[in-house]
């Protein structure tokens, strides 16, 4: 026998075949390499031999342990668990296409199948295959079984056609919990040719998708300490983190997947903002401003602020612990806006508004960047 222009001698032969043994060397290097036999009558044609690459690292099946010389239906022991072929066995002949020594050969009307469950589901499935030495055109046909091989899915992204070289196929499958994996030929003709290759089959394990918030809408727009907001959009499962602009509200519960509570805080200063929810998948953020009043009533700043007559009807004097301007806004407890910040006025009077309620709202008072609240009560 010549293989890849070398001769060597048979170990043994009959009139349909022959052992050689060729030297580790010459199947060093990757590639496809013709064979040819010589008797007293001449020399047949070329044959192609492929060397392959070493089996492929961390596959979950690579074929390589496990014994079956016939097409009969039965179980094998592998390396991965017990797997059922039929129509199927190993082939480790020059026509079979393999990584390492050993792929599945599957004729038609035949399958392999993982009598096992996989319990950390599927994500990726990378299987590889080619047709078997010169058969005719076919291919492989992926399906997945949730049920302990009941029933099986087909899986779409095989090729219609497999070459003759062994080339890996991949499988976004994306399945929780057991999962059983069926790869048969889509030659369905019994025990006919064309025969296909299969090697190597990689399963990465399932990982949920990680699933981006988004905030839809929430109510009510303003709101002061203690006011309840709620805040509908999706993905909000897990939540980490609620802000209103740069303060942070710890005082939030996840009602659902879609629906976020929280209670306005007592905090410092006016602060107006978008609002923000963290979880794991991202951040999401509101399209609309939130108007927080979020100062403590009893702070300390601006000391010596004074508010006069507290309660009055119509209007109210602001007494400034210090010259200089300041500005003026007056919301309800809720933190909804009544009047609009504007300029407080040489003779610090602020008239409220026509109309106004009787009841008690907040006057944010600002002065040099700093802001204080009061409560006034309006008769």
């Amino acid at each position: 026998m010549n293989f890849n222009g070398v001769n060597y001698t048979q170990t043994s032969s009959t009139a349909t075949s022959l052992v050689v043994t060729i030297p580790a060397s010459a199947l060093a290097t990757a590639g496809s390499f013709p064979v040819t036999v010589t008797n007293t009558a001449g020399t047949s044609s070329a044959f192609t031999f492929t060397v392959s690459n070493p089996s492929t690292a961390g596959a979950f099946e690579n074929f390589e342990t496990g014994t079956k010389g016939s097409y009969a239906a039965g179980e094998v022991t592998l390396n991965s668990g017990v797997w059922n072929f039929s129509e199927a066995l190993l082939g480790t002949s020059f026509a079979d296409r393999f990584n390492g020594l050993k792929s599945a050969r599957i004729r038609g009307g035949g399958f392999i199948a993982m009598s096992f469950d996989k319990p950390t589901g599927a994500g990726v499935v990378t299987i590889n295959a080619a047709l078997y030495g010169t058969d005719a055109p076919a291919s492989f046909l992926l399906e997945i079984s949730t049920n302990g091989g009941t029933s099986y899915t087909a899986v779409s992204g095989a090729p219609a056609v497999l070459t003759t070289t062994l080339t890996p196929y991949t499988f976004t499958v994306n399945q929780a919990g057991n999962v059983r994996l069926r790869i048969s030929s889509t030659n369905t003709v019994a025990g006919f040719n064309p025969r296909i290759s299969i090697d190597d089959i990689s399963i990465t394990n399932f990982t949920a998708p990680v699933l981006v918030p988004t905030i839809t809408s929430f109510t009510p727009s303003t709101g002061g300490p203690g006011t309840a907001v709620t805040i509908t959009g999706t993905n909000f499962t897990g939540a980490t983190a609620v802000k209103i602009g740069s303060f942070a509200v710890t005082n939030f519960t996840v009602v659902s997947a879609t629906s976020i509570t929280l209670v306005v805080p007592a905090g410092t200063g006016s602060v107006s903002g978008l609002l923000t929810v963290t979880t794991p998948g991202g951040t999401a953020t509101s399209a609309a401003t939130f108007n927080l009043v979020s100062a403590t009533l009893a702070s300390k700043a601006l000391p010596g602020l004074s508010v006069f007559p507290n309660p009055a009807t119509d209007r109210v004097t602001v007494a400034l612990p210090k010259a200089g301007a300041a500005t003026i806004a007056i919301r309800d407890l809720t933190g909804r806006l009544v009047l609009a910040p504007a300029a407080l006025a040489a003779n610090r009077e602020v008239l409220l508004p026509a109309g106004l309620a009787a009841g008690v709202y907040l006057l944010e008072v600002q002065q040099n960047s700093v802001t204080a609240i009061r409560r006034i009560q309006k008769n």
